[in-house]
């Protein structure tokens, strides 16, 4: 089984955070991508590469997963997802956890790995990461409406 744990009150170093994970709308619908290797939709989301700031990380993949080019974006929280079987080590590597607000979107980037966008107004059924992407969307609509004040990344 897998767990999430939430770290609202701890400072990470930049360095440990290997993902970030957003949870976007565009209007009042949630966006979710497919990847052409799989027939399941997920959060669009992706790993850091050598250089980036998790914050990079996070605009580069908004765009190369869904198109955005004009969005607001913010910071919800650091996690982790960790086997119950797995020690949690001071060091684990983390994800962040991004709210976007998309005003525009272009066509995905040539060569994209996604296959499709989605725009829903709830999680689809058939996701790629059951047993966490519904526990971080849920977190991130909770909580949209209260940062709704996000940062312009236009």
């Amino acid at each position: 089984m897998l767990r999430i744990s939430y770290l609202w009150n701890e400072r990470i170093a930049d360095s440990r955070f290997h993902y970030a994970v957003m949870v976007a709308r565009q209007g009042p619908q949630w966006i979710f991508v497919r990847q052409a290797a799989r027939q399941t939709f997920e959060l669009p989301a992706g790993r850091r590469e050598p250089g980036e700031s998790i914050l990079q990380t996070a605009r580069r993949e908004l765009y190369e997963e869904t198109g955005a080019t004009c969005y607001k974006l913010a910071a919800l929280c650091p996690f982790m997802v960790f086997d119950d079987n797995m020690p949690v080590v001071g060091e684990t590597p983390c994800g962040m956890l991004y709210l976007a607000e998309i005003q525009k979107r272009a066509a995905l980037p040539q060569g994209s790995e996604i296959a499709e966008t989605v725009l829903l107004d709830q999680l689809p059924a058939n996701l790629s990461y059951p047993e966490v992407q519904p526990r971080l969307f849920r977190l991130a609509t909770l909580l949209f409406p209260v940062r709704i004040r996000l940062t312009d990344h236009s």
